[in-house]
């Protein structure tokens, strides 16, 4: 038989409930940033001069690799930044013959940006070719 009542667990839970809200609340008034007056003038302008900071695009020249060649399972795409420069994103322009498989799509530390593709087993030509996006270094 099941009491329908109060229990004093539930009145416990909805207590703890209440006061991790309440509290959420008064940190949320105290510390969301609502205007720049708030941000101390030199991390501001830091902020605003990383901001200024020019990107531009660099591409690999294109990769040709199909099945049998001296790369054998992998072919490889870097695009480099300048020095001095660093990258903040990257990508591919690909065309796969049927069975080659991007397998990497990623920065190449902070200089650049690196693809690999797995070419399989296709007799067909696979085309690639990385591309950077890099900021200008400060």
């Amino acid at each position: 038989m099941r009491n329908k009542g109060i229990s004093p667990a539930l009145i416990v839970a909805l207590l703890a409930l209440g006061i991790a809200l309440g509290g959420t609340a008064v940190a949320a008034s105290h510390y969301v940033i609502t205007s720049t007056s708030q941000i101390k003038p030199s991390v501001l302008s830091s902020l605003t001069t990383a901001a200024r900071g020019e990107t531009h695009v660099v591409k690999s020249t294109w990769t040709f690799v199909k099945h049998g060649t001296p790369l054998e399972e992998h072919g490889w795409a870097k695009a480099k930044c300048a020095k001095g420069d660093h990258v903040v994103s990257g990508g591919y322009q690909a065309e796969l013959a049927p069975g080659a498989t991007m397998n990497s799509n990623s920065p190449l530390g902070l200089v650049g940006w690196q693809v690999i593709v797995q070419i399989g087993t296709s007799t067909e030509t696979s085309k690639f070719q990385a591309y950077a996006i890099c900021v200008t270094g400060e």
